[in-house]
This record gives structure tokens, sequence and C-alpha cells, in this order.
């Protein structure tokens, strides 16, 4: 029967076979199974220092002149290091009086230890009560480590512990702290003496042996998106020579992650489902207490599995899930900053504490199997080929740990992944979108124990975005077939909560697009996961699109192009025959390759119809600033606005949207970046404030003022009803070329009431240049609230492109300035 430390090694072993073809055998060891967390600590800039964001500019300069992914993290991590320093330490606990980690704890025992040593050599009798003390916390420290149940699996370290304080035997701290003193009564200053050092060689320095646990905990705060924190088994790799880059990392860490979780291990499965499920009544009970501190009646926080283990579990199948246990935490994007703060302060400690608690916990697991960790074997598991975004950032987050001065290189963890709990940071789109549309319920784990997990529509979006990235940046990972099988699975599946969503995506686009539907026979009695998709895919950009199109024209013209192109597109190209030739023989299903093809096929065409959409929107967006005469139509219609025309009325414009965003970037002299220009085709761009005149009146009187001055640039200014609202629409007099779906006329400009609140309205007004604008903190949250608005996967990574500006370079220049 193998020793842990000899399971380790020999999973040491596999991690560096997994490497060795690739990579010229960067060798992977055990590591040393400490708990840390890594953050970004402020050097040059203090963090009251909030008018100082010259750094971001410094680090995006530095990223945008590097090349693939690896060159620009360590530009980034360069630049970023001459304002901070990433430091490795214990982790961390942020709200006040939370009980101290384990480690804390025995660091306090030896502190104690070395106090009574000095105490005891002038007056060893005020040593003996403090002794006592020391026997009486070890106990409870035990009590956080293990059970009088379990604590033949301990490891060995805790085990000598156990004996030597007769832990498993005696009921209470208290009985064994009388236990203890019966066996050594006070004494004289030799006898105290012998006491202190038996205390702390059978005791101390046992608890703080680096092999009492087999996993370590790691909480990583220097990644943007959000704070990740780990359970796993760590390994090293690399060697002086041999690095080990962030590739063969994730090759390395996947194969390991692979083998620790093997599908024939029911135990394993079992223990991580218990601690999934003890987590998630923590986190229920704080909830209910941060809604008692916040006197508020909805949801602080809400939590769910994810990945792979989810989508088994949601289809009433959580044994066939895979390796790690990833999770997710949300807090309401919606409260007030301090109180979003106060609750991950409270979040963090609460997951910090049950990490540090369940390392011992996997340690008596493995303890208890030991007969079962003979000669691991690795599995036939699809290789690491780019892990998504999340994985990808928590790779770079730990690649990026600063390197000990006596070592020639820096050393990679490689992680034998355990539990994932991720939790997403406060002013993200990601956070906002998934609290807007992730819907959660309880569905039957390993053991049949309730499990929170998205529904089902969750799945078909998150492997729809997987797929499109695909097609996007036409790469075929050797993943992408598992995900097309993944998603027919799901599509696959009579669930009433997708079946709901997909018939409500059918209404949308019977209704709006019938054409396009009586073209491709999407109806109600057309199940296939082929006519599905397309439903899913054009629903999403109808959705997407409704914030832009000013008139049902728009929505007209998109049928008519859809049903012209889509039978065309259905039948694939070149770059689609390419990429499928790759995916095919991926296709473990053999059964299911004719379904995928027409799967992929969909994505493939929905996934151009948004290439046509955007490409349009940049084109109205250029005539807006670029072409001469509708450049002027605009222009003139916003001078008659901000000098006021001929009858004054009781009311403020402000531009809001791109011309908000552009007059911004204007004044602080930045130049917006393609990738990160808003999509503009019809969007309102001003919103009018009343302060005693009524829109209607309004708009009449600034169409009869504007319409006659712009005539001459061939548009029209006309006030009309949008969706029973009013609104003042400048258009195009005929059709705007080099339009992919052209209307009679197109709509450059829309002027519409502004809302009561929510994340359109803006709460605070600049005045730039004699125009009144909404104020940068303003646009970053229309921004942020469009991008997680959006469901199609181009629509939305062009949006959240544009609220990561907004963010960080227009904000921060603007502080800056």
């Amino acid at each position: 029967m193998p020793t842990l430390s000899e399971y380790f090694d020999h999973l040491a072993e596999i991690a560096t076979d997994a490497v060795k073809d690739e990579d010229n055998g960067p060798p992977v060891v055990d590591g040393p199974q400490d708990p840390a967390a890594t953050a970004w600590s402020a050097l040059a800039v203090h963090p009251m220092s909030m008018m100082e964001t010259s750094y971001v500019a410094a680090v995006q300069k530095a990223v945008s002149h590097a090349g693939d992914p690896q060159e620009k993290l360590d530009a980034a991590f360069e630049a970023l290091s001459g304002y901070y320093a990433l430091h490795k330490d214990s982790p961390i606990l942020l709200a006040p009086n939370t009980e101290l980690l384990i480690d804390e704890r025995i660091l306090g025992l030896q502190s104690e230890i070395r106090r009574l040593e000095v105490i005891a050599q002038s007056d060893p009798s005020r040593t003996y009560n403090s002794l006592c003390g020391i026997v009486g916390e070890a106990a409870e420290i035990l009590d956080s480590i293990t059970s009088r149940d379990t604590v033949e699996f301990a490891s060995e370290p805790i085990r000598d512990v156990a004996q030597y304080l007769g832990y498993k035997d005696l009921a209470s701290t208290e009985d064994i702290v009388r236990a203890w003193a019966d066996k050594n009564p006070e004494g004289d200053g030799p006898k105290t003496e012998r006491q202190l050092d038996d205390v702390n060689t059978e005791v101390v320095e046992q608890l703080g042996k680096p092999n009492a646990a087999a996993a370590s905990p790691r909480s990583l705060y220097n990644i943007g998106p959000f704070y990740l924190y780990r359970l796993m088994h760590r390994f090293v790799g690399g060697a002086p020579g041999k690095p080990m880059d962030l590739k063969a990392k994730g090759d390395a860490s996947g194969s390991v992650t692979g083998v620790m979780h093997r599908p024939d291990w029911t135990w394993m499965a079992r223990w991580h489902q218990e601690r999934i499920t003890d987590l998630g009544q923590r986190l229920e009970a704080l909830d209910l207490r941060l809604k008692q501190d916040f006197g508020v009646g909805n949801e602080v926080l809400r939590y769910f599995l994810k990945g792979g283990r989810a989508m088994y579990t949601a289809l009433h199948r959580p044994q066939e899930g895979g390796n790690d246990w990833d999770t997710g935490i949300l807090i309401n994007p919606d409260l007030r900053p301090e109180d979003w703060y106060t609750a991950f302060a409270r979040v963090n400690d609460l997951v910090a504490i049950f990490l540090d608690e369940a390392r011992f916990g996997y340690t008596e697991l493995l303890e208890r199997h030991r007969d079962q960790l003979l000669d691991p074997q690795p599995l036939q598991l699809a290789a690491h080929d780019g892990p998504r975004l999340f994985s990808r950032l928590a790779l770079q987050a730990e690649h990026a740990e600063p390197m000990r001065a006596t070592e020639p290189f820096r050393p990679a963890g490689v992680n034998g992944e355990l539990i994932d709990i991720g939790v997403s940071a406060r002013n993200t789109v990601e956070l906002r979108e998934h609290w807007r549309v992730l819907h959660i319920v309880k569905a039957e784990g390993i053991d049949g124990i309730a499990t929170p997990v998205p529904t089902l529509p969750y799945f078909v979006d998150d492997f729809s975005t997987m797929i499109r990235e695909a097609i996007q940046t036409n790469t075929v990972g050797r993943k992408l077939a598992k995900r097309l099988e993944r998603l027919l699975t799901v599509l696959s599946e009579p669930d009433a909560n997708l079946m709901e969503h997909l018939k409500r995506n059918l209404v949308t686009v019977t209704k709006a697009m019938p054409m396009t539907a009586e073209e491709l026979e999407l109806t109600p009695t057309k199940s296939d996961p082929w006519s599905m998709m397309l439903t899913w895919g054009l629903a999403a950009l109808l959705n997407d699109t409704a914030i832009y199109a000013a008139r049902q024209t728009w929505v007209a013209a998109f049928d008519t192009f859809a049903a012209e192109n889509l039978p065309r597109l259905l039948k694939g190209n070149t770059e689609f025959d390419e990429m499928w030739q790759q995916i095919e023989p991926g296709i473990k299903n053999r059964e299911s390759v004719a379904a995928c093809r027409e799967v992929f096929l969909a994505q493939c065409a929905v996934g151009t119809l948004a290439d046509d959409i955007v490409a349009d929107y940049q084109t109205v967006g250029q005539a807006v600033i670029g072409k001469e005469n509708y450049q002027k139509a605009v222009n003139c219609v916003l001078e008659i606005i901000d000098n006021g025309y001929s009858k004054p009325i009781a009311g403020t414009y402000y531009r809001t949207g791109w011309l908000g965003l552009l007059a911004q970037a204007r004044h602080v002299g930045v130049t917006i970046p393609m990738q990160s220009a808003p999509l503009l085709g019809g969007s309102v761009e001003l919103y009018y404030r009343a302060e005693g005149t009524k829109a209607e009146e309004a708009f009449d009187q600034l169409a009869q003022a504007a319409g006659t001055a712009v005539a001459q640039y061939d548009v029209t200014v006309d006030a009309v009803n949008i969706a029973g609202q009013p609104a003042l629409v400048v258009q195009t007099r005929n059709p705007l070329l080099g339009l992919k779906i052209t209307e009679a006329s197109t709509v450059l400009l829309v002027i519409r009431p502004e809302p009561l609140d929510g994340p359109t309205h803006a709460s605070v007004l600049d005045f730039l240049n004699r125009g009144v604008t909404a104020s940068i903190r303003d646009l970053s949250r229309l921004y942020t609230d469009r991008a997680a608005s959006s469901e199609d996967f181009l629509i939305r990574s062009r949006g959240r492109h544009a609220a990561e500006f907004v963010l960080l370079d227009l904000l921060g220049r603007q502080l800056k300035t």
C-alpha cells in the first residue's frame, strides 16, 4: 500500500510525461502544500492616491506592442511591476472579527511557546497555566482539522498529536486539558522546561509540519475580472534550462487533475459533492445575515456549480461528470459599493475558512482509501488545447508569481485541481450578465444530494459562446468536438425550462422575421437541433439589436436579408469545410456526427449574420463622424440643441451612448480603437430630460428648427412615436451606400425621453465644449449594462471591449488629467 508521498510522486511523473514530447520534458515534482494568497501590492502608487492612474496606460501600451498571449502576459507583468509588487503570502482575511485560520492559530502556539521559554528561565511558576492553555488550544485546532470518528485517517503528524493528547478517547477540550495536567503536574524549574519541550515537540511542531495536509488552499486576487479560490494539490514544474510555459503548465495540470478524479472513484466524487453542499449551506446562512445587515429583501449572494459537472447534474446524470469541481459565487451588483465590498469581505473569509478545513478532509479521504491509490494511470483525456478565459486567466495569475532570489528560473505551479470557487468582480460585464440571466435550481447530484446548478438554457449559451469564439478566430482546438457533442446533448434533452426558452425564441423569430422563418421552416412542430440552434441564434441577434433598431423598417430589412442569404450560408463554404474536417474525427459518438455538423453549420451561419450586422453598424458610425454631409447634418442638429432654438424650452438634451463617449474621448484627447468602438445603428444617442416642457412639445419644436437647416444635407428630422414613446429621428433620405442590410433610409440619430432610473439614466452631467454629456461614470454603467444584456457572442464581445475602454482608458485618463 503506497504512502501519500509515493502517490503524489507518481502523479508528478504522469504530469512530466504529459509535456515530455512538446516541451523537451520540463520536469514536474511534488511541491509543498502551503496555503497561500497572491495579490498585487501598491508600492509606487499609494492606495488612497486614486487620481494616479497613469499605470493603466503604461500597461496597455506595453501589451499593445507584444505578440502572442505569453508575450502579452510578460509585458503586462513587467509594466505593472513598476508600480505594484506581486506578493505571495498567507491567505488573507478581510472582515473584522473573523476567526483565525488554522495556520495562524498554529503560529500563535509557536509564539506562545517561545514566550514561555523566556519566562521559564526567570520564573517557571508563571508558565504552567499558559502551558495548559496551549494544550487546550491544540485540542480545539484538532477539532477544526479532524474529528474523533475520523482521526485515524488523518496525516501522520495529526495522528501523533491526537495520540499524545488522548484526543480520540476524551470527549471535550476540558477533559483533554484535565487529563494532561493529571499526567503532568506542576513542578519546579527543570520539570517545567521538560514539559515545555515535550509540548513543543509532541504537539506544536507536529501541527506545523508541511505534510500535515495533502492539499493546498490558494487565493488569487491578481486576476482582473474575478477573484479565484482553489483547493488543489500543488506540484512544481520546470528546471534551469527547461522552463515551463503556460501551455505546458496547462497540459501538465490537466493530466494530473484527470488522474485525481478517476470516474471509478465514487468515494472521491461523493466527498466533493458533500463539500460543495456544505459550502452552499454556509453561503445561504451568510446571505440571510447580509440581507438583515443591509436591510434589503433581494438576494445578496448566489452560488452554483459550473462546468461539465453542473451540466450533467442538470441533465440528471451527475455520475458522468469528470475532473475538478468548478463553482461560482455572485454578489448582487445593484448593492451600494460599500455594501458590496462588505459582502465580498464576508464571502472571502467564509471561503478561506472552508478551504482551510477541506484540505485536511481531503487528506483523511486519501488515507481512508489508500489501498486504491496503487499505480495510478493517466486516463485517455482530451488534450489541453488552450483553456477558456476563466482557466486561462487563472493559469496566468499563478504563472506570474515572483521567483525567489535564490532560483535561477521562475518555477511554474502545476495544479492538481480539486475545487475552484470564482467570485466575479464588482464592475465587470460578467457579473451583471450572470446576475441578470442566470437561473439557478436545485438538482439531484451524487447520492441524490440537492445541488444548485444553472438551468439548461445557460449551457446552450455557454457552449455556443465557446463554439462561436472558435469560429470567430478560425481555430479548431481539440475540445471543440467535445463542446459540439455537449451542446447537442443539451439541445436533445426534453427539459421544461429549455423548451419554454425555445418557445419564446420561436415566437420572437416568427413575429419579427416571418420570411426567414418560412424559408427555414422554423415551426413549433420542428424540434431538431438544427432548427433549435438557428432559432436560438436569430432570437439572440434580434434581442441584441432592439436598442439599435429605431423603426420596424430595419427589422423588415434584416428579415429580407436573412431569408435571401441563410439558405446559401447553410450550405457551407470553404472556411466551414476546412474547420469541419478538423472537428469531425474528434467526435466520439459517431452516430451524432451528422447532427453535430448541422449544429456547427447553424452556428457559422448565425456568426456570419452577426458579422454583417456589426459591419453595418460601423458603416453607419463612420457616416455620422466621417461622411461630410451626414456628419454636418448631425453636427447641425447638435449645434441647434447646444445653442438653444427660437422658442425656449424647460428641459435638457444630453449626449449619451456613442456621441457621449465620442465627446468625452475628445475632451481628454483619447482615440477610440476600432475593437472598442461601440456599435452604432439607430441607437439612442441623445436623451431629453424634461424640466417643464414635455418631450412631445420639445421634439416638435426641435424638428421644426432643425428640419429646414439640415435639408441641404439630404437628411430629414422627424418627431415620431416609437413603441408608444415620443422620439426624434434624424435619417437619410436615400439608402446609405455600403450597407449589407439596406433600407430606403438609414437612421443616423435618435433622441428619446430620458428614463427615470436604471443604467441608461445619467446621474451626473458634464458640460463639454458648450454641449451637455453624460458623465464617464454614467457611460461606464451604460456600456457595461449593454454588454451584459447582449446575447450574441460577437455583439457581446464588442460590447465588452467598449465597456472596458470606458472604464480603463477613458475614466482612468480623465482622472489623470
